[in-house]
C-alpha cells in the first residue's frame, strides 16, 4: 500500500433529520445554498404539515498539496 490514502468524505444526514419534528412525516429537500463559511444550508420541507427545516453543514475539508521538498545547499 502506498503512503498516500483516499479520503472519502461523507455529508449523509442522520436518519432523524430526514423525518418533520412535528408529524414525523419523511421530509424532502426544497433547496441548497451556500454560506459564508464555505459550507452549505439545505432546506427540507414536509408535505404533510407544510413546516421547512434548515440544516447547516460544516464546509469539506480541502485536500492538502503535497509538501513540497526542499534542497538544502552546503558548502564545504
Amino acid at each position: 500500500m502506498s503512503g498516500t490514502r483516499r479520503v472519502h468524505l461523507n455529508d449523509n444526514i442522520r436518519t432523524e433529520h430526514l423525518k418533520c419534528s412535528c408529524c414525523r412525516t419523511k421530509v424532502y429537500l426544497i433547496k441548497i445554498e451556500s454560506d459564508d463559511q464555505g459550507g452549505e444550508i439545505r432546506t427540507f420541507g414536509c408535505p404533510h404539515c407544510a413546516t421547512s427545516k434548515s440544516l447547516r453543514l460544516a464546509p469539506r475539508r480541502q485536500h492538502l498539496k503535497p509538501a513540497e521538498l526542499v534542497a538544502d545547499q552546503v558548502v564545504c
